[in-house]
């Protein structure tokens, strides 16, 4: 997001606070502090949120010769409008994966879901016969590459995935995968 500067402070602004809130809730956090007009925003943490982000922006006065306080104490500041902005729900599907990865992430396997209802999720993997290996309807859930406890075999497999957007539009998607050993 970028901003216009403030420039009704005689001495400058020290700095600007933005503040998010999540899924058009009315509690606002402080998301960062920066000296600049423009941030980029890391939703990342957010992947299982409604995907609804509001925004203000508090311009806070530098001190001059005199520094100036409100009523509480504090630095002058004037805040911005709000703004939101609403993300689409987004699947991100890995093309492989080898359960004796010595990085931890790779060890299992999982479409990584940004902003999909969760109620809403079905994921199935089958082997190259059609046999399924692994289903589960929990978002958070990934395949270790076992069928019945034991490894399964190295090679190409297929995944059905099937989830609801926040719109609550139904969304399919198919594709294939490959175990490494």
């Amino acid at each position: 997001m970028v901003w216009n500067a403030y420039r009704d402070y005689a001495d400058g602004v020290e700095t600007y606070q933005i503040f998010r809130s999540t899924d058009g809730g009315n509690t606002y956090s402080l998301a960062a502090e920066v000296s600049d007009t423009a941030f980029v925003d890391d939703i990342k943490p957010f992947k299982n949120s409604r995907g609804k982000f509001c925004y203000f922006v508090k311009a806070i006065a530098n001190d001059g010769l005199i520094p100036w306080r409100d009523e509480y104490g504090l630095k002058f500041n004037s805040r911005s409008n709000v703004t939101c902005a609403v993300h689409k729900a987004r699947i991100w599907v890995p093309s492989a994966f080898n359960p004796e990865s010595k990085v931890v992430e790779n060890r299992t396997w999982a479409p990584t879901n940004v902003f999909a209802l969760p109620n809403s999720y079905t994921l199935i993997i089958s082997d190259r016969w059609g046999n399924e290996v692994f289903s589960t309807n929990d978002i958070n859930e990934s395949w270790d590459g076992t069928v019945g406890g034991k490894d399964a075999q190295m090679g190409m497999y297929t995944y059905y995935l099937k989830y609801r957007s926040l719109e609550d539009v139904p969304i399919e998607q198919r594709g294939t995968f490959t175990l490494l050993r």
